[in-house]
């Protein structure tokens, strides 16, 4: 239940934050105080998801959000160009380019490239093979887990009006996911199946980096939802694969 509320808060304080900056940006032009009062409420419901978890309010923070949302009739009135990075694959449909605000300066400022001389220690110097499961057909279906998750997760973030209780449904999709995993996976060689995702996702060892053009997955475009799961389904095996 707690960690619940804490992941919903968490999407509550990013959502109150996006849109208070939408207000603000609105306020630079268009002359109506209800988005200056729009900032400040949000100011508020962001203080308020922050503390949510150790305290209750008499305040609905959901549907406070989505009050605001139609009293700001973001509809009519577009997102401004910065939004571009905000979201990412956002419809440039939605973008209003009459709106002036300070983030557009800041957005068509190029971020320069981070230059460091220090060279990146390579994944083999701290990854662990251990062998390969001689039945690959439950690494497969990790595989085919995390791959159906992973359209899920990116349809969700693809929307433009993201609501608790889709992050809600998407959450109980992932306990499922970490529920099947486990299911399928536990057993005494299931380091082997571990070490093995890692391997194939990462391209570790030389013998998996030689096939890299020939072997059939995906998991290199999921790496980060791959470690997330290993580690949540075991964390004692995912950390056995490390030095």
């Amino acid at each position: 239940m707690v960690d619940n509320k804490l992941a919903a808060s968490q999407t509550d304080i990013g959502e109150s934050s996006n849109l208070a900056q939408l207000c603000l940006s609105y306020s630079y032009n268009f002359k109506d105080q209800k988005y200056e009062d729009a900032v400040n409420i949000l100011a508020c419901v962001a203080q308020i998801s922050i503390d949510s978890s150790k305290r209750r309010f008499c305040i609905d923070v959901e549907d406070e959000i989505k009050r605001i949302k139609r009293l700001v009739d973001i509809k009519s009135n577009g997102y401004p160009l910065f939004w571009l990075n905000i979201r990412r694959g956002f419809n440039k449909n939605l973008i209003n380019s009459k709106i002036k605000c300070p983030m557009n300066i800041l957005y068509g400022y190029g971020l320069p490239k981070l230059q460091t001389k220090t060279q990146t220690i390579p994944f083999a110097d701290f990854f662990v093979p251990h062998k390969a499961p001689a039945d690959k057909r439950m690494a497969k279906k990790v595989e085919e887990f995390i791959q159906k998750y992973s359209i899920k997760l990116g349809e969700y973030y693809a929307t433009e009006d993201d609501s608790y209780s889709e992050y809600l449904l998407l959450r109980n999709d992932y306990d499922e996911l970490i529920d099947d995993i486990r299911r399928i996976s536990l057993s005494k060689n299931s380091v082997g199946l571990v070490s093995w995702l890692i391997n194939r996702a990462f391209m570790v060892t030389p013998h998996i980096n030689s096939k890299c053009d020939c072997i059939s997955t995906k998991l290199n475009k999921n790496k980060s939802l791959l470690l997330k799961v290993l580690y949540d389904v075991n964390p004692k095996i995912f950390l056995s694969c490390f030095r």
